[in-house]
């Protein structure tokens, strides 16, 4: 689960603990004192291991109140994002969300006793596969056969005779040779 403990409100009445349910369209608060449907606030928050702040203005969809405890919950809707920000969030609900499946394939492939690369062999496809990457431009998203982690990167050199290629990686760490 998404789930964000780093939040700040510009409200005059609620003090918001934390976002779960987290999306790019808006959230789940848990909070303390008084919020309305209707209300609308600045936010800023941090994603979980980034110091970056993000800020957002959001509107309050509904609230549910606990008879059982002074926390209540609401749905938030976001209002006003920069893209950018946006970005973030998408990357961070995917990097919560894709560690987990891409375990579960790992030990799958391991428990079934099968080869955890995916090699192709046929000449025709090699061929076609290479001559994609070299039009250029494509996105790829790799998992190294030893980590957890999805890394994205963009082609930027490709040898077609020797089918090799160097990659400028948009996230994660670089890929070592052994990976």
């Amino acid at each position: 689960m998404c789930s964000i403990s780093s939040v700040e409100a510009e409200h005059p009445t609620a003090r918001l603990e934390r976002l779960e349910n987290v999306s790019t369209d808006g959230f789940l608060v848990t909070y303390q004192q008084a919020l309305n449907a209707g209300d609308r606030f600045a936010l800023r928050f941090r994603l979980p291991g980034d110091d970056r702040p993000l800020n957002a203005d959001v509107s309050v969809v509904y609230t549910n109140q606990n008879p059982f405890s002074r926390q209540a919950t609401a749905g938030l809707r976001i209002e006003q994002i920069g893209e950018v920000d946006r970005a973030r969030i998408r990357n961070f609900i995917v990097a919560s969300s894709s560690g987990g499946t891409v375990r579960t394939v790992h030990s799958w492939i391991a428990q079934q006793g099968l080869s955890g690369s995916y090699h192709v062999s046929e000449p025709e496809r090699v061929d076609r596969y290479f001559r994609m990457l070299a039009s250029g431009g494509l996105l790829l998203h790799l998992t190294p056969a030893h980590g957890h982690e999805i890394r994205t990167g963009v082609v930027t050199a490709l040898d077609t005779d020797q089918r090799t290629m160097s990659l400028s990686l948009s996230t994660g760490p670089p890929i070592e040779p052994q990976e």
